[in-house]
This record gives structure tokens, sequence and C-alpha cells, in this order.
């Protein structure tokens, strides 16, 4: 055995390892693959073309290496190492455990593509492919982590992209030290785009090929990360946020009537029960308002609202943690059987019910999960904040809430755009479909300030 070889065996653990498999064809020529990662039958092949096909090699992806660290790499991603004559190929042979192309649960279309990304980040990419079709569309390749390596690719549209925020994105990419990157994209959202302990999502997550290749046509950056079904899109706004697939296969009217009804779903699930609440306890309306509850003082009223959320937000995490086959039959018998006996009984008043169930409807209502559960949040805190300090807190945590929106960027980026700083014609766009439709139209505001814009037909 020569020493290379015998380097490789031991730094694979070759016999400690059932995986690893070392094939000697020859005293000159050895093999070493992973059996868990590498396609057995195209080993089987190249085995054969070198048996039998006077030193054939059955393959077209075939580098000359040296960099043993590289090497080793290679060989843990499912490719095969050749070792011939004290020269080290490394042969691609990657065949990743993955399941099939389904659409994904989260981001459901009535028309159009029912494809969705899965944990191979070779099909993702495919997927991204099959849509764009241009000479100038990027892949880049990298490696984070010093034990996992995970692979991460950037896609983008040269001569569309923001050349200054490519490569600050490329900066924090090389420059991440962490060993491992076990929650994928989520990880790399905190290690790159710094999301820490903001409230509202810094970077949007989609799992569908379309929704990715509409945006990459824009100027838009797409993430894709090994293991992971979905992508990270950047940058984003609160607007972009709150679109929907379904507004690119409907009439521009029907389109812009969803858009708008879907921004009116964010006010009142954000805004109704602190508004209703500071109603109730200042005694407004007529004593014969609907909007009014008699013979509830202001803690009850309080206890009442913040346990009929809590309600709410627990049966919404117990069907996350239910079979789909079960998950909405538990949901409706929960809140029907549990909001009339609660009526019924006393504990509850049918109208602190209304409102509460009319507030979590509307942040069901918002396509984004992670918006959904930031303006949950928010509604939480001003409700808190009018329970303790009535019209003050609602003021003042209102007031919060839209500073830590303003100060929030997404590489230079302001989450308000384009309300903050003003756009009229981007606000126009984002708030009305206006025909004709053209997805390779990007903001104003994500443009260089050199002049690298490519112009389609």
């Amino acid at each position: 055995m020569n020493k290379i070889a015998y380097y490789i065996e031991k730094r694979l653990n070759y016999g400690h390892n059932f995986d690893v498999i070392k094939r000697e064809i020859n005293n000159n020529t050895i093999m070493f693959y992973l059996s868990s990662l590498a396609d057995v039958n195209l080993v089987n092949q190249i085995i054969e073309g070198k048996i039998f096909k006077r030193d054939a090699i059955l393959n077209a992806s075939i580098v000359l290496e040296e960099d043993y660290e590289k090497i080793l790499v290679s060989i843990y991603s499912g490719c095969l190492l050749l070792i011939e004559n004290n020269q080290c190929y490394i042969i691609e042979t990657r065949n990743y455990p993955n399941r099939s192309v389904n659409e994904s649960e989260s981001e459901k279309s009535l028309k159009g593509s029912h494809d969705g990304f899965t944990e191979s980040i070779l099909t993702n990419t495919a997927l991204i492919r099959r849509r764009i079709k241009d000479d100038h569309f990027r892949c880049e390749l990298f490696q984070v982590g010093k034990i996992s390596k995970t692979d991460i690719t950037i896609n983008y549209l040269d001569g569309m992209v923001n050349q200054s925020l490519l490569l600050k994105i490329k900066r924090k990419l090389k420059t991440i030290d962490v060993n491992s990157i076990v929650l994928a994209d989520k990880a790399i959202a905190e290690l790159v785009f710094e999301q820490k302990y903001q409230i509202f999502p810094k970077v949007r997550f989609s799992e569908r090929p379309d929704i990715a290749s509409i945006h990459i046509l824009k100027g838009y950056i797409v993430i894709l990360v090994d293991t992971s079904s979905s992508c990270i899109i950047v940058p984003t706004t609160f607007f972009e946020l709150n679109e929907q697939l379904e507004e690119y296969q409907l009439p521009s009217l029907i389109s812009t009537f969803n858009r708008i009804f879907r921004l009116f779903c964010v006010v009142i699930g954000l805004f109704l029960l602190p508004i209703w609440f500071i109603i109730c306890i200042g005694g407004m309306p007529p004593n014969n308002s609907f909007l009014i509850i008699e013979g509830l003082t202001k803690n009850e009223l309080f206890v009442q609202i913040i346990a009929v959320q809590i309600f709410l937000s627990t049966i919404r995490l117990a069907s996350y943690n239910t079979t789909s086959l079960l998950s909405t039959s538990m949901s409706l018998l929960a809140t029907i059987i549990l909001s009339n006996l609660a009526v019924e009984t006393g504990l509850l008043s049918s109208e602190v019910v209304f409102y509460g169930a009319l507030s979590s409807i509307c942040c069901y209502a918002i396509s984004n999960y992670e918006t959904s559960r930031a303006i949950t949040f928010w509604n939480l805190i001003m409700i808190f904040s009018v329970g303790f300090f009535y019209k003050i807190g609602f003021i003042i945590s209102s007031t919060i809430m839209f500073i830590t929106m303003v100060t929030i960027h997404s590489f230079d980026i302001c989450y308000l755009y384009p309300f903050i700083p003003f756009n009229l014609k981007d606000l126009i766009n984002r708030i009305f479909k206006l025909p004709p439709l053209t997805f390779h139209e990007k903001p104003k505001i994500f443009k260089s300030k050199k002049n690298n814009s490519r112009k389609y037909p």
C-alpha cells in the first residue's frame, strides 16, 4: 500500500466506519468511497471500465486533486477517490438520499406549478435552472462549517443584481466561523443577516422554485442551503413578505383586492383587540352599543382577553404538532366545543371570544408565517400595555413597534420601503397589481449605484 492510500485510510477510519469502502483494482489502483452517499451502480461501472475496458473511466466529471483536505471533503460528500500511480482523482458519484419533488405544504397554489424544493441542493438548483435558461444566471458554491462543511449556493442574475449587496453576502459567508450548520437556512439567517432578537423576519423563506425564480429575475439574491427544503430571498421588506403567489395567477383587479385586503387583515390582527379593549374601558360609545361589555371590570376583561389569546395560540401550536389527518378536525373541535362551553358556563363572554377569534383569523390570513407570528406577538404586547397603562400604554407600545420596524434594515434596505423612504412608483406596484405583468422590473432602491442593469424585451 502506498503512502497516500494509507493516509486516506487512516483519516476515513476504514474498518470502523461500515460505509467506508476500499477497492483495490491492482497494485497501482485503489478506490475509496462512501456506500451511503455514492451511487453504487455508477461506482460499479467505473470499476468495470477500469478492469475490462483498458483503463477507461466511464464518467465525465474527473478532477485531479492534490490537496488532501479537499480530497477528504469530496469523499465525505459522496465522491469517489481513485488513487493511481500516486495521483489522486476525484470522480463524481454523489447520490444523496432524497424525497420526491412535492408541493410545499405551507405555500400551496391553486394554479401554476405544484413542485417544491427538497433537501437536496442539486435538485433545488435544477428546479431553478429549469425556469431560468440564461447565460447570465450564476450559482456560486460555498462551504460553511468546520465539521459539517455544508454546501451553500448564491443564485443571482448577473447584470441585474446589486453588486454591493452581493459582495457583502459573499464576505459574510466567507467569514462565518462555526463548527456546523445544523438548522441550515435558519442558521444562515442568524449568522449572515443578524436576525438575532428581531421579532419581524429580516429575510424571506420560500419552498417554491417559481417564487425563487421570479425574485432572481427581478434582481434579488436567492440562497440555497444543502439539507434545507427552503431558500432565503434577500433583500426583503414588510410589503414583500405579505405577497402571495396567487397574485401572479389571478386577474389584476382580483389580485389588487387580495393585496389590499391582506394589508387590512394585518391592521385588524394587530390593532383590533387593543383598540376594542380601550373602548370598553373608557365607555366611549353608548351603553347599548355592541362594542361595550356590561358587568365586567377592567381586570376581569383583561384576564378574559389574555385567556382567549392563550387559548387560540395553544390550538395553533397544537395543530403543528398533530398529523395532517387530525389537525383540522382537532382545531375545529377544540375551537367550537371549548369556546361554547366557556361562554355557556360564564367563564368567557361571547364578545371577547368573537373579537379574539376575528383577530386570530386575520393573523392566519397573513401569507408569511414568521410575519404572522410577529404580528401576534406585538398584538399581545399591546394588550398587556393597555391592561396596565391604558391609552398611554397603547401609544407607547405602538410607537416602539413602529420605531423598531423603521430601524430594521436588510443590507441597507429599509424594512418599510417603499413607505419609508417614500417611493410612489414602487408603493403603487406593491399595493396595486398593474397590467401588463413584468417580472423583470426591480424596485428602484435595490439597484446598484453603477449602471449594471439589463433590459429584457
